[in-house]
């Protein structure tokens, strides 16, 4: 299993964000019926990776899961030697 940094908002987290004011919605946390269609704004990590020639739609970076066993923390400790 991999964790992709992605710079760009999907769909999928356009979903999660809206699940989260409907969350906020039923504490009363916010008032608005809906969120703003502008409420994300992607076009200015979009810009920027365009201005460095990156594409925006690849993630910057992966991250591999490791087995429990192999990682050099045990709880809040790192252990010496992993």
């Amino acid at each position: 299993m991999a964790f992709k940094a992605m710079m760009t908002v999907t769909s999928q987290e356009r979903e999660l964000v809206g699940r989260i004011y409907e969350f906020l919605k039923s504490l009363k946390v916010v008032q608005a019926p809906s969120l703003s269609d502008n409420a994300i704004r992607t076009d200015l990590v979009e810009q920027a990776f365009k201005e460095l020639n990156l594409d925006p739609t690849k993630g910057l970076f992966e991250l591999t899961a490791k087995a429990a066993e192999d990682c050099p923390y045990k709880g809040d400790q790192l252990v010496s030697g992993g």
